[in-house]
Formats: C-alpha cells, structure tokens, sequence
C-alpha cells in the first residue's frame, strides 16, 4: 500500500478529503525549502479524477465550463471553472484533452459533486463519465530541479512543455502520462500512474532523485507553497458564493466563446470592468487563523480565508476576500485576533514569482 510507503519515511498522516494523507515527514518548512531550491516528490492522490469519454464528450463539457474546451487540441489542456446560472462557482478543473477523453483533475472532494452535476444534465448526450479519483495515483515533482530529475536521472522523454501540456512517456519502466504545471509556483510535473503500480514507482522515484536531493513533501508543506503562490483553493478561498473574477481567475474564462451556464453574469462584470470583492494577498505581523475578519479604520471589510507562515519569504502571510476598494497593493489593514491588534499590509499575488 502507499500509506506503508509513505510511513517507511517517518510520515505523520492527517485526515483529508476522506483519505488518510501525510501531514508532513518530520520537517515541514525543510520540504517547503526543497520545493524552492531543489525538487520535491509529492503524493497528490488525493486530487479529485474525472474522465469524459464519447463522442460528445468535448461539445458537453465546452457548455459547462468558463473555458473554450472546443479549442483544444489532443495534448493541449486548460483551467476551468463551472458555475451556477448567477455566476458562481460551483468547481474550478485542470482541462485536458487526449485523442479520446478529456481527463479532469480538481481540488480534493470536489469529484463526487461534479460527477453529479454532470450525470444529472446527461440525457440523449453521446458522453460519459467516470470517477477515475481511485483508480489513478498522482506524483508532483517539483522544483527547479524537477526537469533535470526526470530527463537526466530518470530519462523521461518526451517531457510536456508549456504549462497544461500533457503527454505519454515512460519512466522506470512504467508508462506514465505526465501533465505540466501544479499550484505551488514551482516547475511542476504532475505524473499519474494506475494506483496497483504506484507504491514500488513511488519509492524508486525517490530512490534515484535522491542524487538531485529529492525530498518527499506533506500536505502541510504543500498548502504553504500553494498559499505562496496564490492559488485559491475551492472549498478554502472560493465557494459558491464565490464569481471567479474575483478569485483572479481570469485565465479560467474565455470571453469569446458561445454560451455557458453564469456567463451572462462574468459578461456584465467584465463590461463593468471591476468586481465588489477581491481574493487578496496579506502579508501579517503575526500569524492569524482563517475566518478572522479583516478592518480598516475599525470597519469591518473582508475576512482571511487562508492563512500560515512562509518559510520562503520568512513572514506570516494570508488569502482575503476584500472589499475592492481596499484591495490596492500596500493597503494598510489590521485584524483583531483573541482582541490582539495584528497588521496587515495588501500585497500583489503571488507572493512568489513562478519561474
């Protein structure tokens, strides 16, 4: 099993999504660190899998979402996000197209609503749809040692290029359909591989990216290296109250194509050309939990939806929902955590710079 992998390395598991997961293997700012300098091997199993096969498949999932799925191209893929007849979110996806499915990776926990959401508006639709979540484990490799891993000491060729590329290859052996880009900000290579081969694959990869100082990373670890980069989470930073114009999720949406469930909505407010309310960066005094509510001049504005302390930048940092007039870069705000006075300054997201 991979959780007896996972424990031959000093794990310590946590509860999420339903799924017994690693917190972290002793040192979770050390993993943190090796995202950043080095490369770190990451079991993100837990990601919701869907996949849509038929004919239709492509003209379904293109009325569904924000995105242009019809322009995609076998190998290509894309961010999108479903939403409700007012614009809301339901589900934000990682899009990708292969020569007879779409393949969809989301948030933990997100698979069984929007398998739902879809068998519910199947009717005469030549598409189906599968929950894969169990039947595939994924492995980010991460870092700026990441591509160096895989082509020099594991000969992975060919690699995807441009973010939201895909394609197959092999690795130790095994055939592994690897897909560029993650949340962490990192060079990312998220691999997936059928979950029966996925405990042996696991600990070969660290065995030989040991050389290049690959170091297995928790969820503790990733949270962090997510929060700074600014990747919202659906469930954490967005919701269903949640417009995805105001998560920053523009790269999400495509303004151009045909009609989809909200997008009369995200068309008004693009005309309007602002929001009411902004998912902003904070960088804090001390560190705050989430919930806590934001002030400026004693009047409630906003409220943290993420929070932790980022040993990269050395500071405790946070994700807020704003109220857009306070949600201008170097904003002064402060928050009042157990009646203590924290400041609070607006940062630009992302904290980091992807590479």
């Amino acid at each position: 099993m991979l959780e007896d992998a996972h424990r031959r390395l000093g794990a310590v598991f946590t509860e999420r999504f339903g799924k017994r997961i690693p917190e972290h293997y002793g040192d979770w700012e050390g993993e943190v660190t090796a995202v950043r300098t080095r490369a770190g091997l990451i079991d993100l199993s837990w990601r919701g899998k869907l996949e849509l096969t038929g004919e239709g498949r492509v003209k379904f999932l293109h009325g569904k979402v924000t995105n242009d799925i019809q322009a995609l191209s076998e190998g290509e893929g894309c961010a999108a996000v479903m939403c409700n007849a007012k614009g809301k979110m339901l589900a934000d996806l990682r899009v990708y197209a292969t020569a007879d499915r779409l393949r969809l990776e989301m948030h933990g926990g997100l698979a069984t609503k929007v398998y739902q959401i879809f068998e519910d508006s199947i009717f005469f639709d030549p598409v189906a749809v599968e929950d894969v979540t169990e039947k595939f484990a994924i492995f980010g490799v991460e870092g700026p040692e990441a591509r160096t891993l895989l082509e020099g000491g594991l000969e992975a060729s060919p690699l995807p290029q441009a973010t939201f590329t895909h394609t197959l290859t092999r690795i130790l052996g095994e055939e592994v359909w690897v897909t560029r880009g993650g949340e962490t900000g990192a060079e990312a290579y998220h691999l997936w591989i059928p979950i029966g081969s996925a405990p042996p694959f696991w600990e070969k990869l660290l065995e030989v990216g040991r050389e290049v100082g690959l170091t297995p990373v928790g969820f503790k670890a990733y949270d962090t290296l997510r929060l700074e980069a600014g990747t919202p989470w659906y469930g954490t930073d967005t919701d269903e109250q949640t417009i995805p114009l105001e998560a920053g999720l523009e790269r999400a949406i495509s303004f151009t194509k045909g009609c989809y469930l909200g997008q009369e909505v995200i068309a008004r407010i693009e005309a309007r050309g602002h929001v009411n309310w902004k998912l902003c960066g904070l960088r804090l005094t001390e560190p705050v939990a989430a919930g806590e509510e934001v002030f400026a001049e004693g009047e409630g504005i906003g409220r943290i939806t993420s929070a932790g302390f980022s040993p990269t930048l050395g500071f405790p940092i946070a994700l807020a929902r704003l109220r857009r007039e306070y949600a201008e870069p170097e904003t002064r705000l402060h928050l009042r955590p157990g009646g203590r006075n924290v400041s609070a300054t607006v940062l630009p997201l992302p904290f980091l710079c992807s590479p």
